[in-house]
């Protein structure tokens, strides 16, 4: 009896958005409390074109997003993102620039440009430019995959991954 108590118990709970995890055997008394699940933090699943850049080089970072600085995807000149985000507290810049675009695919640099700079002036400041790789844009010109290396006075970093003007 009860371990039927305790089932209905259980299923009272998930019932109510709560999870409760039930042992086979086990038995509840009323003197003992019922204790919250310990709380959970849930990892979003990334969406295809999420913005999830690796960066490794003269800088190295992980980058979990961004925000989109002005206009981003296709324009009267091409298409293109400026992608803003920190590495170790300090604002840097992805900064997309595809003059020869003519719709979603692959496009080589060069010609077309991508750079990582920080957005400070002075001591500390970076900057990369395009050597080579490519840029795919996907279907809506405001998301899709990269993979270039770029190079600068301070060195060069390799950048691949996925970039999205939202999220």
């Amino acid at each position: 009896m009860r371990r039927l108590a305790v089932i209905a118990l259980a299923l009272l709970l998930a019932g109510c958005g709560s999870v409760a995890r039930v042992q086979a055997g086990a038995t509840a008394s009323p003197s003992s409390p019922v204790s919250a699940p310990p709380s959970i933090t849930a990892t979003p699943t990334p969406s295809p074109f999420g913005t999830r850049l690796t960066i490794t080089g003269a800088v190295n970072a992980t980058v979990a997003g961004a925000t989109a600085a002005g206009a981003c995807g296709r324009t009267p000149n091409g298409d293109g993102a400026d992608l803003r985000f920190p590495i170790g507290g300090q604002p840097y810049s992805l900064s997309i620039e595809l003059g020869s675009y003519r719709g979603p695919g692959g496009y080589p640099l060069p010609p077309d440009r991508v750079s990582l700079h920080t957005l400070t002036i002075g001591p500390g400041s970076q900057f990369f430019g395009s050597q080579s790789g490519t840029v795919t844009v996907a279907a809506g010109d405001a998301s899709g995959t990269l993979d270039v290396s770029l190079a600068g006075s301070g060195g060069s970093v390799q950048v691949s991954g996925s970039w999205s003007c939202s999220g």
